[in-house]
This record gives structure tokens, C-alpha cells and sequence, in this order.
């Protein structure tokens, strides 16, 4: 069984309660059990903002074409928030030998 967050625990954003639970066996017999839980409010997380850039690279070349120096420096690098999260994605060509 499940219950809403908001009636057990109305304007509070969490607490600790003691829960006792009592079922009936297929023969009859009761049982009952009882434990302590803490409930935490749940709240959706916060949107993130995403940006994307890119780069693009010469074919068999494994540096950033030189004119994106600037572009990263005084572009990118200044959206980025102190403490954000940056991911670099990459891919190769197919062409030249292995």
C-alpha cells in the first residue's frame, strides 16, 4: 500500500516515524511488525541548462583547427558557470590508414 507524501507528512519537509504493519497469513494467523522509517518530501530536481559548441577538425588531424583558439577562449570558456559541468563528445574519420 502507498500514501502520498503529503498526508503523512502535511507542511513538514521530512521526519522520522515508527510504522506497524499487521497482515493476515492464508490460514488466518495475524502477524504485525513495526519499524522506524524517515520520510524525506520528494521535489523534482532542478533543470540544468545545457550549451553546445563545436568543433570542427581537419581530416586524419588530431588538433583543433588553430582559429578555434579564440573561439573557445573568449566564446565558450566564459559561459561556463564556476563549478559547471562541461562534457566533451568526440569522433574520428574513417580516412587513412590504421
Amino acid at each position: 500500500m502507498s500514501f502520498p507524501g503529503k498526508t503523512i507528512l502535511e507542511t513538514n519537509a521530512k521526519g522520522d516515524y515508527k510504522v506497524k504493519m499487521i497482515g493476515t497469513y492464508k490460514d488466518g494467523e495475524t502477524v504485525t511488525e513495526e519499524s522506524n522509517i524517515n520520510v524525506v518530501k520528494w521535489t523534482p530536481s532542478e533543470l540544468e541548462e545545457g550549451m553546445r559548441f563545436s568543433i570542427l577538425y581537419e581530416f586524419d588531424d588530431a588538433t583543433a583547427i588553430a582559429r578555434y583558439e579564440k573561439y573557445l577562449t573568449e566564446i565558450v570558456a566564459p559561459k561556463i558557470p564556476h563549478n559547471g559541468k562541461v562534457i566533451i563528445q568526440g569522433h574520428t574519420d574513417i580516412i587513412g590508414e590504421i
